[in-house]
């Protein structure tokens, strides 16, 4: 789909350019393998009913990678990942694993720890309301620092600050936590919040801010400032509503 090829062609981009310094060209690899893995998904796609298991059999004989270069064998596992993330809600878990071998594989290559931060958002908002596990947040709060220490642009930085911040909210929810730890976690998420509150106006981030703002009857009033001020330029968001009403409501 248009999703997943966006990000592969912004994968291929990211490593082309940081292998042309090198003096390589994977244009021919990228070309060679969008060729088989589109072949494959449709082949998938018109298999209805294939698991996840079975098309990562599938994907396992397309291309050997016992011979490439760290650069080329991430290449093709971000295809892998990609197209069995297009499986449905079962593949995230085996397109995570995948994405996680990337990092292993080219360290230096960011768009591995972009797809499991990214992933493990969609897992972890589609068992809202279920148990934490919280060597799994923690996990992926490690991945998302060591990209949060790169040069990343301003957007990008914004994004895995909340992917964080959401993360580490729902964290301190664990029952398994001590006290201590749920403090510095809330101390955290609130370092978060002030620093996105000055460096977005995604109505969304701002609201979901605001909101977690208003836990603290001193600040009340900042919380409905803020996402008043969301609301006047989004009147109509059915996100931003649900957020203001939550906050109006504990402000009596």
């Amino acid at each position: 789909d248009s999703t997943t090829s966006s990000i592969c062609k912004e994968d291929a981009d990211h490593d082309s350019s940081s292998d042309a310094d090198d003096g390589e060209s994977l244009e021919g690899l990228y070309e060679a393998a969008k060729h088989i893995f589109y072949s494959l998904k449709a082949t998938i796609m018109y298999h209805i009913g294939s698991s996840p298991s079975d098309v990562k059999e599938l994907l396992s004989h397309a291309v050997h990678m016992d011979d490439m270069t760290p650069g080329d064998k991430a290449a093709v596992l971000l295809f892998k990942a990609t197209t069995i993330r297009n499986c449905g809600d079962k593949g995230v878990d085996m397109a995570m694993d995948i994405a996680k071998e990337v990092i292993l594989v080219d360290p230096d290559n960011l768009s591995g720890p972009f797809l499991v931060i990214i992933y493990s958002g969609e897992k972890r908002r589609s068992k809202w309301g279920q148990k934490v596990d919280k060597s799994e947040v923690l996990s992926i709060v490690q991945v998302i620092d060591s990209v949060l220490q790169q040069d990343i642009k301003p957007f990008l930085r914004v994004k895995y600050q909340f992917e964080k911040l959401q993360a580490l909210n729902e964290m301190c929810k664990s029952e398994s936590l001590a006290t201590q730890e749920r403090t510095r976690m809330r101390q955290t998420c609130t370092e978060l919040v002030e620093e996105l509150v000055h460096t977005t106006n995604k109505p969304h981030t701002l609201a979901y801010c605001a909101q977690f703002i208003s836990r603290s009857s001193r600040k009340i009033r900042q919380a409905i400032q803020l996402v008043e001020m969301v609301l006047e330029s989004n009147p109509d968001d059915v996100y931003v509503n649900a957020k203001a009403c939550n906050i109006y409501k504990k402000a009596g």
